[in-house]
């Protein structure tokens, strides 16, 4: 592997790690707020990230390349109503999404087609993690300021479940 690629891919792993703790700290914000439903599901965010920097460590390891593990930092944001978190979390995944898709162009340029495969997987994930945010940002926009709507949707969100 090209060591621009290795540095690339750890360089995604911390972003991946970096991703999961914004949304462990959202969800405990949430959690305080009262909302128990948006709490799990920004925790299972927080361990669908955790693997997903490890699906990269574990592909680094295969290929015989180095990983390097990052140090995490604490973030630091406002909020004052749940949406305000869930528009944050799909600023954060076009970002993530940004990532990838340089990524890909990296490999498909030093036709590392190994790791072409591997990344694809990401750009699939991609999709589905702006999607389902789009959704709820929508659900969460329709209920303006009835706090019963936003228990019905939490309700909802608490309905997701966990992924092996």
């Amino acid at each position: 592997m090209k060591e621009e690629i290795i540095s690339a891919l750890n360089e995604q792993i911390r972003f991946e790690f970096d991703s999961a703790f914004l949304y462990l700290s959202f969800s405990v914000d949430l959690r305080q707020y009262g909302l128990r439903g948006a709490g799990h599901w920004m925790r299972l965010q927080y361990h669908e990230e955790c693997a997903h920097a490890l699906k990269i460590a574990d592909y680094l390891e295969s290929m015989g390349a180095g990983v390097i593990i990052p140090q995490v930092k604490r973030h630091s944001y406002s909020w004052k109503k749940p949406l305000d978190l869930f528009e944050m979390s799909l600023s954060h995944e076009h970002k993530v999404s940004s990532a990838i898709n340089d990524l890909m162009s990296m490999v498909h340029e030093y036709q590392d087609y190994a790791s072409q495969e591997m990344l694809f997987y990401f750009v699939r994930e991609q999709i589905e993690e702006e999607r389902s945010l789009v959704d709820i940002i929508a659900r969460l926009n329709l209920c303006g300021d009835s706090g019963e709507a936003l228990l019905h949707v939490d309700a909802d969100l608490l309905k997701r479940p966990v992924e092996d």
